[in-house]
């Protein structure tokens, strides 16, 4: 289950990239090709996504997940992983100021939309308990990121 809520009236292409890969990622996780950092597995995993603008927040991504006790009779079986707030324009302004690494992903300089669905990745993995805290886990997470997009961007 997917919700996308567009405050910041993002055009039509940045909705409809943010909802195919948002799709393809919960696709992953329900069929247990994406999985939480864990290991453990989401059956039915529900998003919500927000695009937003500067008014709301001065950055490009942030997620916040769903807490595990709280219920949610709306969604009807299906287990809320949390939310994420994308910033279009932030993230089109930050994209010369990329730290290394994250500015270039094999041999091709990542385009404006290949950052969006790099950071909706970015905040998908930090709602399956990905982070990014220590040197391991950063690896790890840029590791995952990495592979997503690449998945992502041939789809």
């Amino acid at each position: 289950m997917l919700s996308i809520e567009n405050p910041a009236r993002a055009d039509r292409k940045t909705v409809a990239l943010i909802r195919s890969s948002a799709e393809h990622l919960l696709a992953m996780t329900e069929d247990g090709s994406l999985v939480r950092s864990d290991g453990r597995k989401v059956l039915t995993p529900h998003l919500e996504v927000f695009l937003v603008g500067d008014s709301f927040m001065k950055k490009n991504v942030l997620s916040f997940p769903a807490p595990r006790d709280f219920p949610r009779p709306d969604l009807k079986g299906a287990i809320s992983l949390g939310e994420i707030y994308l910033n279009p324009a932030y993230i089109a302004e930050e994209s010369s100021d990329l730290p290394a690494g994250r500015q270039e992903l094999g041999n091709w300089k990542l385009e404006i939309s290949a950052k969006l669905v790099y950071m909706f990745i970015h905040g998908f993995l930090h709602l399956l308990g990905y982070d990014h805290d220590k040197k391991d886990a950063r690896i790890e997470m840029e590791t995952r990121e990495k592979q997503l997009l690449r998945q992502l961007l041939s789809a």
